[in-house]
């Protein structure tokens, strides 16, 4: 008897994601996910050994059954970024498996696979329906099988049900199964059932009268209480509608083709790719594909310096940390220490151009050597992520394969081949049109920021300790109170404890609830401020204990013997072109209030008699909507130097500017920047405080009094979707290969991408050519003082504090006229002893 195994996408991938821990690539890709999905589905594969494969899944929450109730699944929050970036890659891994993935507007996943389930048992074949889902119980038959997934400590666990099965566990026939639900109801779908009868009552009712119309007509029963018959009686309605809720599709309107789900051969090249990206190293070696994926080539490997003539050469390809040198079709890896000399004599020729991979690791490197890295041309890496800043994946056997098709595990090999990728990478750039951007500004801030690195930052060992001791000190007083206004002791870090204690025992509306409890999490605690004192003291204990782990206890791993710490500066990580930093990350220290102020102080120059020199950019990334929008408000706003906070009150609320609150324009504020990063109403009402109607109202206004940033709204999402990427004013790419996802969710959170990034993606680019100008002009005009970080939009000098007024004005000029914009940008200048 033929078999077919049909696997409910949406549930498995959520049994992996929760059930097995965090997974990331290097580039901070989430996989957990889709690697605990493959492993259960190469399991059930293997147990069964299906005829037929195929996956269903869910295309949006909306569907005919929301119709019926408007509430139904209203309960259920959105997926998780960490989850939802992994779908995509899900179903393209499906694709390359030849595995068919089903889905269809208006219906869930369930009706796809009581569907398939169905036509299964009329053609003859035995159906495997592998799910985490109870709810397909009602499914089982002696064709159609239940493989029941459970997860937990990172282990799974697979009970294969018949009908008998569901009898012997349960009590109750398949059939019975959906009428359990009309009556008990189910939490997770807000399907309300009869209030106040639960899974024993409930049970004990369906084993005497099996359904529900059998149920109500001998409701008078002396087998029913009085207790339940009145419940019964005033939720008749609600437990049948409960069971249309409830009961499984199985005539969807899907086409079935049994022939697209027969088991085929995968597309080897094309997973081999997804894999590498993923960095899935185990499921290439178990699917074969070492040698998928384009052309194997042989390289002739020395170690002889001898092969490598310095003389006449005009430039080198070389790789990083290992410092091979490919020329007349040879390799030659060089030991380090056994050659010095030689690498000092190529590093530090100014002729030679150097093409290379990972050139900011490598100046940091050779400069622990005494070697100055000179004239670096192009970095593969570099080049790479700005061809396209969303892949994710810059490993150089990764980049090898995309842009030669070369496949191969041997980097001697890779290597061999980095003259035709550079070629390739440099024609993608010109293709693109982000040649200039690479070399213009990617490029020179290479050496910027390895000098960044290289020259660290002084920490204050004893006001570190003494932040810590203050930290400590706050953490214990807002223990007490938060212990004093709860009534009892607690584990304040258990989010479950913490539910119990704010949803049952305080009482406060409680947001959504999962399997393990209440859901605590900052969004969450930002909902109930102004219910009750403990939730401001709940968000305070957050920030300050979150200050104390992050950059107090865990920056003490990073302090080298002379107080110096050394932020590793990322250029290829985030999607929109900002720099990001680890080791420690330095781009989070919070600086809007008191307790991120204090901390910065710990910071200190690391030169005897020197100061901190620093600017920020005021509202960059409103300057560049206004440039970007060209709206005429606006414009005329930051030219005529208005507070743009205030002016965008007074039109939200119809006032004068001299009538504007403090409050007024704190909202403003929260406008301004919600629009960039495209916040809905929704999200807006919770960050105001108000109705979704009078945050709409609100929204309204503001693009009323600034219209062209509406059409700017409009016009940038409908050329992304039909592009398929976005693009900065200095030509950064980006492509959203989420706008054309089927879930509705991820292709929203594709639109605020397409809005956001021109905004933010520019603002970056900005930071990056002031950097530039600024190193130049220090370097020709005040060569002690140095650029020592970048902290989103501000820059910061260490200099002698006698060239600390000069220091400034290059800072500032540099800063303000980086690039020419049709509004002014503003960047005012602080000098201190402390960050």
């Amino acid at each position: 008897m033929p078999k077919l195994l049909i696997i409910d996408g949406n549930s498995i991938i959520n049994r992996a994601f929760y059930g097995i821990r965090p997974l990331t690539t290097r580039e901070g890709i989430n996989t957990n996910g889709i690697y605990g999905f493959i492993n259960i589905m190469e399991k059930a594969v293997s147990d069964i050994d299906p005829e037929y494969l195929t996956v269903a899944f869910d295309i949006s929450r909306k569907t005919f059954r929301n119709e019926m109730f408007e509430e139904y699944k209203a309960n259920r929050s959105g997926m998780p970024d960490e989850l939802a970036q992994q779908m995509p890659f899900l179903k393209d891994i499906l694709a390359a498996m030849n595995i068919p993935s089903l889905s269809l507007e208006n219906y869930e996943a369930d009706d796809i696979i009581g569907t398939v389930s169905l036509e299964c048992e009329k053609e003859g074949i035995d159906c495997f329906i592998l799910t985490g889902d109870r709810d397909d119980l009602q499914l089982a038959s002696k064709k159609t099988k239940i493989m029941l997934v459970t997860t937990a400590g990172g282990k799974t666990s697979t009970d294969i049900y018949d009908d008998n099965a569901v009898l012997s566990k349960y009590g109750l026939t398949p059939y019975e199964f959906i009428h359990l639900k009309g009556l008990m109801g189910d939490s997770s779908d807000n399907i309300p059932g009869v209030k106040g009868i639960g899974q024993v009552t409930a049970t004990g009712l369906l084993k005497k009268f099996s359904t529900l119309d059998k149920l109500y007509e001998n409701i008078d029963s002396p087998e029913i209480t009085k207790g339940v018959r009145e419940k019964l009686t005033a939720d008749r309605e609600m437990a049948f509608l409960s069971l249309k809720l409830a009961t499984i599709i199985r005539n969807a309107p899907l086409g079935i083709d049994f022939n697209a789900m027969k088991r085929s051969d995968p597309d080897k090249d094309a997973l081999k790719k997804i894999f590498d990206k993923l960095e899935f190293n185990a499921f290439i070696k178990k699917y074969g594909l070492e040698e998928a994926g384009g052309v194997r080539v042989k390289a002739d490997v020395s170690e002889n310096p001898e092969d490598i003539s310095i003389k006449d050469n005009k430039f080198f390809y070389l790789f990083s940390g290992e410092y091979i040198y490919v020329k007349s079709e040879k390799t030659v890896k060089l030991k380090t220490e056994e050659n010095l000399p030689l690498l000092k004599e190529i590093f530090e020729n100014k002729d030679i151009l150097k093409y290379s991979y990972g050139i900011k690791d490598d100046i940091v490197s050779l400069n622990g050597l005494g070697i100055k890295y000179e004239s670096p041309r192009f970095d593969i890496k570099t080049a790479a992520y700005v061809c396209d800043p969303s892949a994710g994946n810059y490993r150089i056997e990764t980049v090898a394969y995309t842009a030669i098709k070369l496949s191969s595990d041997d980097i001697a090999e890779v290597v061999f081949c980095l003259p035709e990728i550079c070629i390739a990478l440099n024609d993608m750039l010109t293709d693109r049109g982000a040649d200039k951007l690479f070399y213009d500004i990617e490029m020179p801030m290479i050496p910027i920021l390895a000098a960044m690195q290289i020259r660290g930052i002084r920490v204050d060992k004893g006001s570190l300790a003494k932040a810590g001791e203050d930290f400590g000190k706050q953490i214990d007083s807002l223990t007490v109170r938060i212990y004093m206004l709860a009534g009892e002791e607690f584990n304040i870090n258990s989010p479950k404890q913490l539910g119990v204690v704010l949803f049952e025992k305080l009482g406060l509306r409680s947001g959504k609830k999962t399997k393990t409890g209440y859901s605590t999490g900052i969004e969450v605690l930002e909902s109930l401020r102004g219910e009750h004192p403990i939730i401001d003291a709940l968000i305070d204990y957050r920030a300050v204990s979150k200050l104390k782990s992050t950059y107090v206890d865990g920056m003490m791993n990073y302090i080298h013997e002379d107080s110096t710490i050394h932020s590793n500066f990322h250029q290829t990580v985030t999607q929109t072109g900002r720099l990001s930093s680890s080791d420690p990350n330095l781009q989070n220290i919070p600086i809007r209030n008191e307790l991120g102020r204090e901390l910065r102080k710990v910071f200190v120059p690391v030169g005897e008699g020197n100061v901190f020199v620093s600017a920020d950019y005021s509202q960059i990334e409103l300057r560049v909507l206004a440039e970007i929008c060209g709206d005429e408000n606006l414009v005329n706003a930051f030219k005529n130097g208005e507070d743009i906070h205030t002016m965008a009150a007074a039109g939200i609320y119809g006032v004068p500017v001299d009538l504007v609150t403090e409050k007024m324009r704190s909202d403003a504020k929260k406008v301004d920047f919600g629009i960039i990063y495209g916040k809905t109403e929704f999200s807006l009402a919770k960050d105001l405080g108000v109705s979704r109607k009078e945050a709409k109202e609100i929204i309204d206004s503001y693009l009323g009094k600034y219209p062209n940033i509406r059409g700017y709204m409009t016009n940038i999402v409908e050329s992304a979707k039909r592009d398929g990427y976005v693009k900065t004013l200095y030509g950064r790419i980006r492509y959203i290969r989420e706008l054309s996802d089927r879930n509705f969710n991820i292709r929203q959170a594709g639109e605020r991408m397409a809005l956001n990034t021109p905004i933010q993606g520019t603002a970056a680019d900005i930071i990056k050519i002031a950097m530039i100008k600024v190193s130049e002009r220090l370097e020709r005009e005040l060569p002690e003082a140095k650029l020592v970080l970048q902290i989103h939009d501000e820059l910061v000098i260490e200099v002698p504090e006698r060239s600390s007024e000069k220091a400034g004005s290059i800072l500032k000029d540099c800063m303000e006229n980086a690039v020419k914009l049709s509004v002014p940008l503003y960047a005012p200048v602080s000098c201190d002893r402390t960050l």
